[in-house]
């Protein structure tokens, strides 16, 4: 009867084993799901994205951001892009930059922008508006609280400001514009057909109403 060599057999499954370990890595990456390259968008994939340029860098909306977000909210996220936004305090925000609001839009807190504020037509502020440049406001908005400018104040016709209004340039108000209580302005102050303060006008320079000029 042979003896069986153990040791040889010892070293046979020694060199196995290490054959093994050695080529596991190779072994498990052809297991792995090959990568078949970038997907082919077709032509009617492409019209279902919103872009927008935006300085050097372009912005894309996916295509079911329309179906989901407001057309006008979307116009403001466009807006706020590369902007720097903090929370001053629970219901205050700013913003760094010259800012747009569309029409329509509807705004919770009070808003403080370092810079030129334009807001569209019939849209509502339930809080104050604060600006460090000049402001320029569509027909048919409400401002709940305050407005303030650190230059001039433009209100187009059928505006509400239920605070106070206070620009440390001129004011202008349009047609039935209407400021519930007082208005502060540094410069000049022009008042259109109907348009009212409630409380007292507080200016620096002279102080214009076209209701006082009818023939």
């Amino acid at each position: 009867m042979l003896e069986i060599p153990w040791l040889f057999v010892l070293l046979i499954m020694a060199l196995c084993g290490f054959t093994v370990f050695l080529f596991l890595p190779s072994i498990l990456e052809l297991k792995r799901p090959r990568n078949h390259g970038p997907r082919r968008i077709l032509k009617d994939e492409i019209k279902g994205i919103d872009e927008t340029v935006i300085g050097s860098r372009r912005l894309e909306l996916p295509f079911f951001v329309k179906g989901y977000i407001p057309e006008n909210l979307q116009q403001t996220i466009m807006s706020l892009d590369g902007k720097k936004i903090s929370k001053i305090d629970a219901d205050t925000t700013k913003i760094v930059g010259n800012m747009k609001f569309p029409s329509g839009i509807e705004i919770l807190e009070n808003i403080v922008i370092e810079g030129h504020l334009t807001i569209g037509d019939e849209s509502r502020f339930h809080g104050s508006v604060q600006a460090s440049e000049n402001v320029k406001i569509g027909c048919n908005v409400i401002v709940e609280k305050d407005l303030v400018s650190g230059k001039d104040i433009s209100v187009d016709k059928n505006t509400v400001i239920n605070g106070s209004l206070n620009a440390k340039g001129s004011v202008q108000l349009g047609p039935n514009a209407l400021v519930r209580l007082s208005l502060f302005s540094g410069r000049n102050v022009e008042l259109g057909q109907g348009a009212k303060v409630t409380k007292n006008i507080i200016s620096g320079g002279f102080i214009v109403s076209h209701e006082n000029l009818k023939p």
